[in-house]
C-alpha cells in the first residue's frame, strides 16, 4: 500500500500495517535514500534511556533494539508528544553512524554543555537517565519526570503525521510491522544478492525471495524479466553484461525499486522504456553508450521524463 499526499511516500506491506497499539507491535522504519533505519515501538522507561525533552515535558525516548539482524542492533524510539523540527534534525544526525552504539552515544549526551544551553533557552534537548526516567544515580526520584512514565505513547500513525514533514520530499519511507516479541528477521533487512542465471531452474529457485539488491550478471539466456516480479523487495537492480531483453517496463510494478544501473551492456533495444520508471531515484550508465538513444539526446529525454531521478553517465 502507498500513502502519498504530496509528502514523502509511505510504503507499507498492507492496509492494516499502521493500525494497532505499540503495546502489541513495533515498526521497522526505513528511509530509502539515506540508508538509515530505526524501530518505532514501546520503550521500557524503567531502564537506561536517552530522552528528548522540552522544559519539563518528555518528547521521545531512545533505547537499544537488540532483536535485529545485525550484530550492533538498532535504535528503538517512542514518542509521547509530537516532536519538533529541532528534535528530528538532531535525530537524523544521530542515525548517520553505523548502528546503535554511535546513535545512542550521540543521543545520550545530557551533560553536554550545548544541551544545557538549549534547556535554559526553552528549546528541546537531549538528556540521559541511566536508572530509568525520573531516577537519579543516588536513587532519588524526581516526581515530575517519574510520573511521565504513565504517558501513553503516540501511535505509529500519529508519529508519522509529524515525521513526514521533516523528511525530504523525494525520500520514500518503508514501514514493516512486527509483533513486539518477534525478531526482525533477515528477509526484511536490506541485503545484497548477486544473481547469475544459466537456466530456467535458477529462476524458479529465486521466486518469492526477499533480496533487495540484485545484479543480473551476464544473463543472456532469457527474453523476459517478469520473474523479478516474484521478488517484491527489490530496491536496487543492476544489469552487468546482461542483454537481449524485449522489455523492462513490467518492472515498474516493483513498488520499492529506486535504482537501476547498466554496466557494460545495452539490455534493451528501446531505452525510451526507461521514461516509465517514475519512482526511480537513481539511474547509472557505465560504458553503455552503444545504443543510438544514448548517443543522441537520451540524457535530455530521461531528465525531462524523470525530474526526481539522479542520472549519472560514465565511460572509460
Amino acid at each position: 500500500m502507498v500513502i502519498n499526499n504530496g509528502l514523502p511516500k509511505i510504503l507499507t506491506e498492507s492496509e492494516n500495517c499502521l493500525k494497532g497499539s505499540v503495546d502489541q507491535y513495533k515498526y521497522l522504519v526505513r528511509l530509502m535514500d539515506y540508508d538509515r533505519n530505526f524501530i518505532y515501538g514501546k520503550i521500557d522507561l524503567e531502564k537506561k534511556i536517552a530522552t528528548r525533552q522540552i522544559k519539563d515535558n518528555l518528547i521521545l525516548a531512545v533505547q537499544h533494539e537488540s532483536n535485529f539482524p545485525t550484530p550492533e542492533g538498532r535504535v528503538r524510539i517512542c514518542a509521547y508528544r509530537k516532536p519538533d523540527k529541532s528534535t528530528f534534525s538532531s535525530f537524523f544526525e544521530g542515525l548517520k553512524g553505523n548502528g546503535y552504539e554511535h546513535a545512542f552515544n550521540y543521543f545520550h549526551c545530557g551533560i553536554n554543555y550545548g544541551q544545557a544551553l538549549a534547556a535554559e533557552a526553552g528549546r528541546s534537548y537531549w538528556s540521559d537517565w541511566d536508572f530509568g526516567l525520573g531516577v537519579l544515580s543516588n536513587n532519588k526520584i524526581i516526581h515530575e519526570w517519574y510520573n511521565q512514565r504513565l504517558i501513553p505513547p503516540l501511535t505509529i500513525d500519529e508519529f508519522l503525521s509529524t515525521f513526514v514533514n521533516y523528511v525530504p520530499n523525494d525520500t520514500d519511507i518503508i514501514i514493516t510491522r512486527f509483533r513486539d516479541e518477534e525478531p526482525i528477521i533477515d528477509k526484511y533487512f536490506l541485503n545484497y544478492q548477486e544473481i547469475e542465471i544459466s537456466n530456467s531452474s535458477d529462476i524458479k529457485k529465486l521466486s518469492g525471495s526477499y533480496y533487495s539488491d540484485i545484479t543480473l550478471r551476464s544473463v543472456t539466456c532469457i527474453s523476459s524479466l517478469d520473474f523479478l516480479l516474484n521478488m517484491p523487495k527489490i530496491v536496487k537492480l543492476c544489469f552487468f553484461g546482461s542483454e537481449g531483453f524485449k522489455t523492462i517496463t513490467s518492472l515498474t510494478n516493483l513498488q520499492y525499486l529506486r535504482e537501476i544501473s547498466f554496466i557494460y551492456c545495452d539490455p534493451i533495444s528501446d531505452f525510451n522504456q526507461l521514461k516509465e520508471f517514475k519512482n526511480l531515484r537513481k539511474m547509472y550508465f557505465f560504458n553503455a553508450f552503444t545504443n543510438e538513444f544514448l548517443k543522441k539526446d537520451g540524457k535530455r529525454v530521461l531528465k525531462e521524463a524523470l525530474p526526481h531521478c539522479n542520472i549519472e553517465w560514465e565511460c572509460e
